[in-house]
């Protein structure tokens, strides 16, 4: 079967840009479409957990995160997405164990100061009581 050819770069590229620029649906028509192609691409589920996020669509943000996590169980984004998402809900333990684990694959200082953060913030909630 015959699949077209996509730049994958260029195409996260631009749909970033829809993203920052407020354009959620047509970031999302154009996620979509992306997937017909690459159907397993992990920074692209990230992409679309945060449009769901931004949305106020917490459980379908939930669900497409962690779909991506099946594709790349390292990807810094995914883990980082779900710690925020579950600490907004409060669920502190899930949200713990997910900005650990993207502590472990952070590249840069910022970031991992503030996931540090988060973590000390996360153990005080967590002693206090879930």
């Amino acid at each position: 079967m015959y699949k077209q050819s996509i730049d994958t770069k260029e195409t996260k590229e631009e749909i970033k840009k829809l993203i920052e620029k407020g354009n959620l649906e047509k970031a999302k028509l154009a996620i979509y479409d992306y997937l017909k192609v690459v159907p397993n691409d992990a920074d692209i589920y990230s992409m679309l957990g945060v449009i769901y996020f931004a949305e106020k669509d917490l459980n379908k943000a939930e669900e497409i995160l962690l779909q991506g996590t099946m594709f790349d169980s390292r990807n810094f984004f995914l883990h980082y997405n779900l710690g925020y998402l579950y600490h907004l809900s409060k669920k502190y333990t899930k949200s713990f164990v997910h900005y650990f684990r993207a502590l472990q694959m952070c590249k840069d200082k910022e970031s991992e100061e503030d996931i540090l953060k988060s973590l000390t913030e996360l153990e005080k909630n967590m002693n206090r009581k879930e």
